[in-house]
């Protein structure tokens, strides 16, 4: 078994004890991300990030604890921030999978939205960090919540924000979690204030690029799912369309007469070059998330582990 899988075991069974303190043993939370499975049905990501940006394998035990903790709350609090966009977006699936609304029902949903946040501080709280340093672990929990839900309010408040504020709205919804993983990491590894700053600042760009490379998925399945919406893409594009591809636009994210079939909306972003727009954009913004990680001092390895975990190529 490779050190991957075994840190990925373990970050999983921290997941299950935690929410099983909770919640009970085998709860909706626990049961919807398949960690009362042998086969677990979601794989563990981001949780790899403070692991691997902490040099991986730390050769004391209690860092290695630790580390097992604070990934284990990365994904504990992606989950949960997972269950209320989908509740409040109304989106029937996650990914290949119905999402938590979808299985438990609208209401229950938000007490598995709760437990999973819950459990994620449980967690932090569990970790063998020094004392000196699980302060500020716990800030930078708060601070990220702060955020991605500062992004989510401005993704619902029904405006259509500029290009600008689409790309900030990312760097909080997204780059949010990817900055505490990143600053957890960098917090077990002892690093200094500069080089956290840094790491912050890397997670918020390349928050921002991952959420650029998802935008024209989204976007086709917020339109397939009846519920349309303003993306950085289409506030990209939006000024260079024809007067009657905008008001095609403001139609369709009007609803009126009724919600267009993807097949349109896609063949519109094609005949405008909407992807290789959203592909400049996410490549500039993750040029900008690798070169901080650099000047934090992570090596060309780390980085590509590290972006990798995320799902991001390097070079």
């Amino acid at each position: 078994m490779s050190k991957i899988q075994t840190l990925t075991g373990r970050i999983r069974a921290v997941m299950a004890r935690t929410l099983a303190e909770l919640e009970g043993a085998a709860g909706p939370a626990a049961r919807y991300l398949g960690l009362t499975n042998r086969r677990p049905t979601l794989p563990v990501r981001l949780g790899l990030v403070p692991a691997l940006v902490a040099g991986h394998l730390a050769e004391s035990p209690p860092a290695r604890a630790s580390l097992v903790c604070l990934g284990a709350a990365v994904e504990l609090v992606y989950h949960s921030a997972t269950t209320f966009d989908d509740l409040q977006d109304k989106s029937p699936k996650r990914g290949n999978q119905p999402s938590v609304w979808s299985v438990y029902g609208q209401d229950q949903a938000m007490n598995v939205g709760v437990w999973l946040l819950s459990a994620a501080h449980l967690a932090v709280a569990q970790s063998r960090l020094a004392p000196a340093q699980l302060g500020p672990a716990h800030t930078a929990l708060a601070r990220a919540v702060g955020e991605m839900t500062r992004g989510q309010w401005q993704d619902l408040d029904g405006a259509r924000p500029g290009l600008d504020a689409c790309l900030a709205c990312g760097q909080l919804k997204t780059g949010g979690l990817i900055a505490l993983a990143l600053q957890w990491g960098g917090i077990a590894a002892g690093v200094d204030a500069r080089a956290q700053k840094a790491l912050a600042g890397a997670g918020h760009r390349l928050g921002e690029a991952l959420q650029l490379h998802d935008d024209v998925e989204d976007l086709l399945e917020g339109f397939a799912a009846g519920t349309p919406q303003w993306t950085a893409l289409l506030a990209a594009i939006y000024p260079y369309l024809e007067p009657a591809a905008q008001g095609q636009v403001d139609a369709w994210l009007a609803a009126e007469p009724a919600a267009p079939e993807p097949a349109a909306v896609a063949a519109l972003l094609r005949q405008h070059g909407a992807a290789q727009v959203g592909l400049v954009l996410a490549e500039a913004a993750a040029r900008a998330g690798l070169g901080l990680l650099q000047d934090a001092g992570l090596t060309e390895a780390d980085i590509a582990a590290v972006t990798g975990a995320m799902g991001l190529k390097h070079g």
